[in-house]
């Protein structure tokens, strides 16, 4: 199984390497490859056309490729806040810097969200859930002790050291765990926050009128 994720390897992806050190994915089964990204990783294209099984992307791309006919899924979200912000370059004379999340803007996706090929959800669901519930054991153990998979990232990832790795483990906490996730499990996603962002993603013209996707096509929960 090879699943592509869309940076390179940080705590962001820290419980998808803790299933693989753990052995929660050969649990179910699996034997899997984790492919490192980049700025511009095109994961979308990549899991579509079935080079790769799953893979991480941002809830807005699920919502924008569904548009443009790709039968993409998401089937788990990590972060239930978005950690994104607004930057500005220095040229552009700023002599104050206020910083602000996205999500206090009201424009909060869920991100860094796990997608298969909606075949692969039809005709193979077990294997769906399998990986989800290996990907939700890795969160869980990750959360608790995140040494070991910061370990093995790190030595894939020289360009950042290990305090830093412990330090965005810690922060990362409250975007990933929510009232929602304690109710309902890790990765949990719900219908309202999908039909909002498509909604915003209207009214912004990143979708055409005359092509708004069903919201309750671009997920499912659980998987």
């Amino acid at each position: 199984m090879k699943v592509q994720i869309n940076w390179v390897p940080e705590p962001e992806f820290g419980g998808l390497y803790e299933a693989r050190a753990s052995g929660a994915f050969s649990n179910e089964g699996f034997d899997v490859e984790l492919v490192g990204g980049g700025a511009r990783s095109p994961v979308v294209q990549i899991v579509a056309s079935e080079q790769a099984d799953f893979g991480v992307a941002a809830g807005e791309e699920v919502a924008v490729a569904r548009v443009r006919g790709v039968d993409l899924v998401a089937i788990y979200a990590t972060y239930q806040t978005s950690p994104q912000g607004i930057m500005v370059h220095a040229s552009r004379g700023l002599h104050r810097l206020e910083v602000f999340s996205v999500p206090s803007i009201g424009f909060d996706p869920y991100a860094n969200v796990f997608v298969c090929r909606g075949e692969l959800l039809k005709t193979r669901p077990d294997r769906v859930r399998a990986f989800v519930r290996a990907v939700t054991e890795g969160w869980k153990a990750y959360l608790v002790s995140p040494d070991r998979a910061n370990e093995v990232m790190a030595a894939q990832n020289r360009a950042m050291d290990r305090t830093t790795f412990a330090e965005i483990a810690e922060v990362q906490r409250p975007l990933i765990e929510s009232n929602d996730t304690k109710a309902r499990g890790l990765g949990a996603m719900r219908l309202e926050r999908w039909k909002t962002l498509v909604d915003q993603l209207v009214s912004i013209k990143a979708i055409p009128d005359r092509k708004v996707p069903s919201p309750e096509s671009c997920f499912l929960w659980p998987a």
